[in-house]
């Protein structure tokens, strides 16, 4: 990963730890509760599955409870995420099998072989997902099962995170149609599912979802990144299509939802 960019997500991920697990933690279960589903679907072998990208940690209790014979390891870059993990799994009394640790997620080979590879809305932050994911996936065992959910170029036909994106001419940083999963299926494995789950978001108003997003969530980095000037200005931008900002928000995003099972021999 980018070092400019490897410092920039750590700082802004540490820092909006707390408001991002108020926030965002709820409304990103639904997607959380796919993609475990997936993952308890496909049994995956004995062993150590990783969370990569864990950040405050809702995703290691439900692991751990529904793999009760597996240690679970769940890595993030930002400490802020990993001291509230951390919090989580000794409050509920599973240091003994889940370990959180700080770190770029984007390379798992201190932890392969492993048995399984869960993470939901990570992947699209890294530089080179593509090549993420394929590590990822290379680093299971034989038999071992991938089961990761991301956001995609577009997760909305329109909608304020559409809006959002159009606005900041945001631009995918890979062929996410092509060379996801196919660089990771060159690692030796089969393609299980490849789905987009879409779920309803409820936000209490227009201004609490561009506050969520810009001061607790993905677009915080681009306020550390700019300044408050850049956001008031793209604020302004992005209201003018809301003229009730009290006004209750909904919108049903879809995410890409991807399993992966390594083969049980080489090819």
């Amino acid at each position: 990963m980018a070092a400019e960019r490897l410092a920039l997500l750590q700082r802004s991920w540490s820092l909006v730890a707390d408001q991002y697990h108020r926030t965002f933690s709820p409304l990103f279960f639904p997607w959380i509760q796919d993609t475990l589903s997936v993952l308890t679907a496909n049994s995956p072998p004995p062993g150590v599955i990783a969370v990569p990208c864990c950040g405050p940690g809702q995703e290691l209790a439900l692991v751990a409870a529904a793999f009760p014979q597996h240690r679970v390891v769940g890595l993030d870059l930002a400490e802020g995420m990993v001291r509230l993990a951390q919090q989580l799994v000794e409050g509920q009394g599973l240091g003994d099998r889940v370990e959180v640790r700080v770190g770029d997620a984007s390379q798992l080979d201190s932890l392969a072989p492993l048995a399984a590879v869960l993470s939901v809305f990570g992947l699209q932050q890294m530089p080179q997902p593509a090549e993420v994911l394929a590590n990822w996936t290379g680093c299971l065992a034989p038999g071992g099962v991938l089961a990761v959910c991301y956001w995609p170029a577009a997760v909305e036909e329109s909608g304020p995170w559409q809006r959002l994106f159009q606005l900041t001419a945001g631009k995918p940083q890979a062929d996410w149609k092509g060379e996801i999963p196919s660089a990771a299926l060159r690692q030796g494995a089969q393609l299980v599912l490849d789905c987009r789950p879409a779920h309803e978001m409820a936000w209490p108003s227009v201004e609490a979802f561009w506050e969520g997003m810009t001061r607790g969530g993905p677009w915080h980095s681009r306020r550390l990144l700019y300044g408050d000037q850049h956001m008031e200005e793209l604020r302004r931008q992005f209201m003018q299509a809301y003229p009730d900002l009290a006004a209750p928000l909904r919108h049903s995003p879809h995410g890409r939802l991807i399993c992966l099972r390594r083969h049980a021999a080489s090819l």
